[in-house]
């Protein structure tokens, strides 16, 4: 993570403990965001991040308890903070880890913002490397869609197109589930079919390596999932930050072990 080098604990102190931004058009707030900011052990930040957007709203609600419609009590002006994304980073490693990985663009642009210097999350392994480390593979899936292109050097991207035109679909997916031991033909498969990635639509493998990471190789990128349980807040069903970032520290400490 970081550009050239990797980020230390000391670059995170230009962030605030908490600070709120929002999106203001024609004198209308139209998004706001809320973080909040703590430091673990001098070596995690931890980040809270929590949002919300003016629109859709809605003038009627549902009550659950009395089973009928009812006026929403929220005014149109009150923007609700109702998604929320974690983050933490081990500077110590230089790693990220996030709740969800679809905010993981805005959530380098927001850090190289306040931090003041360029910020790049990049995979812990390229794909050469996670398929040596790979301990298990549970199910590869690849796509391809009908071309005309005769310099597709993959039979298999070929026949999948053949097949997805010969049913009239607009594309074909074949699944590989394993349920095996890891072994040497599985590994030497995805060397080939990775090395004609280019040929289909979308690769994605999940599997586990040595490291007990759950990895999930998706075309280009590689994303480590670790899955751990948490407390959650019973009203709003948000996460109890305190007891995340503690269990993802306990089950990066055993990993590493």
């Amino acid at each position: 993570m970081g550009s050239g080098k990797q980020i230390s604990i000391g670059d995170f102190d230009l962030i605030l403990d908490s600070e709120t931004e929002s999106e203001v058009i024609d004198n209308e707030t139209l998004f706001v965001e809320k973080v909040d900011r703590s430091t673990k052990e001098d070596r995690f930040v931890c980040l809270d991040f929590n949002s919300g957007e003016k629109y859709p709203y809605s003038e009627v609600v549902y009550d659950g308890s009395a089973k009928r419609e009812a006026d929403n009590p929220r005014e149109s002006e009150k923007i609700e903070l109702k998604d929320q994304t974690l983050v933490m980073i081990d500077a110590e490693r230089g790693r990220l880890y996030i709740s969800n990985q679809k905010k993981q663009s805005h959530v380098e642009k927001w850090l190289a913002i306040k931090i003041k210097q360029e910020v790049t999350v990049k995979p812990i392994m390229n794909e050469g490397e996670l398929i040596e480390r790979l301990k298990s593979v549970s199910s590869i899936s690849l796509t391809a869609v009908p071309s005309a292109d005769l310099n597709t050097k993959s039979e298999l991207a070929n026949q999948l197109g053949r097949d997805a035109f010969g049913y009239g679909a607009e594309r074909a997916t074949l699944t590989l589930n394993y349920d095996k031991k890891f072994s040497e033909k599985t590994k030497d498969t995805l060397k080939s079919l990775l090395g004609e990635k280019e040929d289909f639509t979308s690769i994605t493998l999940c599997g586990k390596t040595t490291e007990e990471f759950e990895a999930v190789f998706n075309t280009d990128t590689i994303v480590y999932k670790i899955r751990m349980g948490t407390k959650v807040n019973a009203i709003t069903g948000k996460f109890n930050t305190e007891d995340a970032f503690l269990s993802l520290i306990i089950k990066i400490r055993k990993q590493a072990a």
